[in-house]
């Protein structure tokens, strides 16, 4: 195997270590390159290298939260290491349940965000909607709840009408900082009245969308798999 090979390995290997204690927290690759040097080839897998700073930054990160338990940016950047890195380098979907569970003795509403956004990856949506339409009991006009309210049931294909009203509302309200944006509440709309083929209102929600992000390929290609608008008489 060339020097080349071995270079972009121990490169992957410093991103890895950026990412994982650069200042936007922790965001593990799920696949690193790895050369079989027997053999003259690349596989797909997780260096060696890149597996020690896994390991070494759980280990920070389980030492930070030792130090600070009520610090939930720790907490965070915890569960997410926990729900994203392999088991081979400590990873683990129970620990990161274990967070989520201690994040929301701490703050409730960011422990039962933390909670639902698990359950939703692991597409136990039932139990995840649960969480979310409690929240939305205490703060019916949360623009986050009612977004990610809008979106688990339009994930699970669960009660459409619920759903669009917790997006229609979101669209009526100002977007919080780092929330998403209205084009995607406008996106949802246009999946779930897809689903329920509403083929006119599906695609006035799509060309919202496309109006906020008119360079955003998902959207158009969506919105272009719509059938075409009936020719009138």
């Amino acid at each position: 195997v060339s020097d080349r090979l071995h270079d972009v390995v121990d490169l992957l290997a410093r991103d890895l270590a950026r990412r994982l204690f650069g200042p936007r927290g922790l965001r593990v690759p799920k696949l690193l390159l790895r050369v079989d040097v027997r053999h003259d080839r690349l596989l797909v897998g997780l260096s060696l290298r890149a597996a020690t700073l896994a390991r070494t930054g759980r280990a920070a990160m389980e030492e930070a939260v030792t130090l600070a338990p009520a610090n939930l940016d720790y907490r965070q950047a915890l569960l997410e290491f926990y729900s994203q890195a392999p088991g081979l380098v400590g990873g683990g979907i129970t620990n990161a349940y274990a967070q989520a569970a201690a994040i929301r003795e701490l703050d409730s509403r960011r422990g039962t965000f933390a909670q639902a956004n698990l359950l939703i990856r692991d597409r136990r949506y039932d139990e995840a909607l649960l969480l979310l339409r409690e929240l939305r009991a205490a703060t019916p006009d949360d623009y986050l709840v009612l977004y990610h309210l809008g979106r688990t049931l339009a994930l699970a294909r669960q009660a459409p009408a619920e759903a669009l009203a917790a997006l229609t509302r979101c669209l009526e309200l100002p977007v919080p900082e780092n929330a998403p944006a209205h084009s995607r509440a406008h996106w949802h709309l246009g999946i779930i009245n897809r689903q329920e083929n509403d083929i006119p209102a599906a695609r006035a929600a799509f060309r919202a969308a496309l109006a906020i992000e008119p360079h955003n390929q998902q959207i158009a290609t969506e919105l272009a798999r719509l059938p075409p608008d009936p020719v009138s008489p």
